[in-house]
């Protein structure tokens, strides 16, 4: 660019005539050209994806990129007996160590009793679906399904390049896609990945305080991501109920509201009767810790055709690592067990790990070992729910149960590779909204609708939020909305209540968080109705409407604070509606028109109970 703008001088300087001033158009259009790519650069290295391009923030994006720089720098590091190490070469030196370690295996004890508790479950046409040969249609859909400016790797070449320019490029990676997944070609030379350590906590010194996330060359996950997509469709079929996270099809907050009405139920037993307890479990680096085997074995038992399996392996074992130290990359080192965060089959993979626990666990069932806890006599038993990395544990409280879970454990630590330790995770967002205060008004519109207005929508699918919490966290934003750049109070011009309309009836179409909340649990309700068959489905009917169904349904006696939130949702709904079981479902998917319309609907409308 300064030499674009010393060009640019030069020609200003000069006297006018039709060439100069041709040249000076083109100079000028090289310029913009040039302005424009430093602007999607900083755009990328400030990893601010909520901001759209276009606002030409570029000081902002320098903040930022600056801000993650400095959280990001690992300025030390502790040896293992304690000694620190601020050296660059030798941090790099203790990283690889650690990581050579790590993702080195310890090989696996007899899996025989675990996966004796596995059911075949994969049929032959599901097999002839997964081994039938690709073609570029799955080429295509695997790209267009991957974020287009996500990190890349060694060829600097994000998923938008070929994306965008895949009129001249689309045939050489499809047939080289094409020769890997039909024809075993190797992958070794594009399974490079570059290992980039998250901090997990402010300032870290211990390697146990960083989240490896895996960059991927994109070609390779094209590939994986391929294969990714056909695993998928029969995931729903051989993956426990226990599971609920990554399976078409579940949600996860379907355990969270689960595990909450367990709890609530035993909390709720009478003082004579047997006492339970729930373990609550954090699986300490799951997917590093992986040993490959192992999920042989459960694909294998499973009924997975050995084609697909040797693809899937041939995926883990061609991989080989490079680690990033401070926007240096270290010396290369391959692997023999773990998963990639940031593999397109880690997410599914790590479900047949799941399937291991799950495994045990019905055996200790079936030999009447362990009970599991019931939220009413009629309902299904639960033994224990999973959430990836997480899991709970429901056992009665005696020593003979703590010493079978103890015994579960340790059985599917030395088959899957994993130890259980607590690894408490810190949150760093706040260090990184230090930068918030040079965002434009527009920023500001995005930043509202695209993160504080998405932060509580976990609580929101569970529990039906007071009005008056809904309402401070809106003063929260509104607050935010009219402060000023320097962080001065503004002048609040109108009310959020104002802000709130849609555009196109004059407002920034900002949410109503008490209107949001009830069609998020309306969502829940859809949910209930359209899958009659899932556990928490299951679980609640037992409990609560055992001889009707969710429409007809009563509050009951000692409601769990979800099924209130549940009920009064539907109980709303329903007054409002005239009983109209064909309820919008523009009121279930949270669009902005089907707040507007709730709104208008809603105001004739009083709560049934008062939660």
């Amino acid at each position: 660019m300064q030499r674009l703008n010393r060009r640019l001088e030069e020609l200003n300087g000069e006297e006018s005539s039709e060439g100069t001033l041709a040249k000076l158009m083109e100079v000028k259009l090289h310029l913009n050209m040039e302005m424009d790519k430093e602007e999607r650069y900083w755009e990328q290295r400030a990893r601010v994806n909520w901001l759209q391009m276009g606002n030409k923030n570029t000081s902002f994006f320098h903040k930022s990129a600056s801000q993650r720089r400095r959280i990001n720098r690992i300025r030390g590091l502790h040896r293992i007996d304690g000694s620190a190490a601020a050296n660059e070469k030798e941090i790099e030196e203790i990283a690889l160590t650690y990581f050579t370690d790590l993702f080195e295996s310890r090989g696996v004890e007899d899996v025989t009793h675990i996966l004796s508790g596995v059911k075949s479950c994969i049929s032959e046409s599901m097999n002839q679906s997964l081994t039938a040969p690709y073609t570029e249609t799955d080429i295509i859909e695997a790209l267009k399904g991957m974020g287009p400016k996500k990190a890349t790797d060694f060829d600097g070449f994000p998923a938008i390049f070929y994306q965008k320019f895949w009129h001249i490029i689309g045939k050489d990676t499809s047939n080289f896609c094409l020769e890997v997944l039909n024809h075993g070609h190797s992958l070794h030379e594009i399974n490079r990945t570059l290992v980039v350590l998250i901090p997990k906590a402010a300032t870290p010194t211990n390697l146990k305080n960083f989240r490896p996330i895996s960059l991927c060359i994109v070609i390779y996950k094209i590939i994986a991501k391929s294969a990714a997509n056909r695993l998928q469709k029969v995931l729903e079929e051989c993956i426990d109920d226990s599971q609920s996270a990554f399976v078409p099809g579940r949600l996860i907050i379907n355990n969270v509201l689960l595990a909450y009405e367990v709890l609530h139920s035993l909390k709720n037993k009478r003082s004579r009767q047997k006492g339970f307890m729930a373990l609550k479990l954090d699986m300490s680096k799951a997917y590093d810790r992986v040993e490959w085997p192992f999920i042989k074995g459960v694909m294998s038992k499973l009924g997975f055709a050995k084609i697909f399996i040797e693809l899937i392996i041939r995926c883990l074992n061609s991989v080989w690592y490079s680690i990033l130290i401070n926007e240096k990359e270290g010396s290369s080192f391959s692997s023999t067990r773990g998963l990639r965060q940031g593999d397109p089959l880690s997410p599914y993979l790590i479900l047949f790990c799941g399937e291991g626990l799950s495994a045990l666990m019905r055996l200790a069932c079936q030999e009447k070992k362990i009970s599991g806890a019931n939220v009413c006599r009629a309902s299904p038993t639960i033994t224990h729910l999973m959430f990836t990395n997480d899991c709970i544990l429901f056992r009665e409280v005696s020593n003979r149960g703590v010493n079978v879970l103890k015994d579960i454990l340790m059985e599917y630590e030395a088959c899957l590779g994993n130890s259980n330790v607590t690894d408490h995770d810190r949150n760093l967002v706040f260090q990184a909204l230090g930068s918030i205060k040079y965002i434009s008004q527009g920023g500001k519109e995005v930043f509202i609708k695209a993160i504080l207005q998405t932060i509580p929508t976990y609580t929101m699918s569970c529990f039906l939020l007071p009005k008056s919490f809904c309402s401070e966290l809106e003063n929260i934003m509104s607050s935010f909305w009219w402060n000023k750049s320097n962080g001065k109070r503004g002048m609040h011009w109108c009310t959020w209540k104002a802000l709130s309309v849609s555009k196109e009836a004059g407002g920034m179409g900002f949410r109503d968080l008490k209107f949001f909340n009830i069609s998020l649990l309306a969502k829940q309700g859809w949910r209930l109705l359209r899958n009659p068959n899932s556990l928490l489905v299951r679980t609640l009917k037992a409990k609560y409407y055992k001889d009707s169904d969710f429409l007809k349904s009563e509050l009951g006696n000692l409601p769990s604070f979800t099924w209130k939130s549940l009920w009064a949702e539907k109980g709303l709904l329903l007054k409002g509606l005239g009983w109209r079981i064909e309820m919008d479902r523009r009121f279930l998917f949270g669009t902005t028109n089907g707040f507007l319309e709730m709104k208008r609907l809603m105001v004739k409308t009083q709560p049934l109970i008062k939660i």
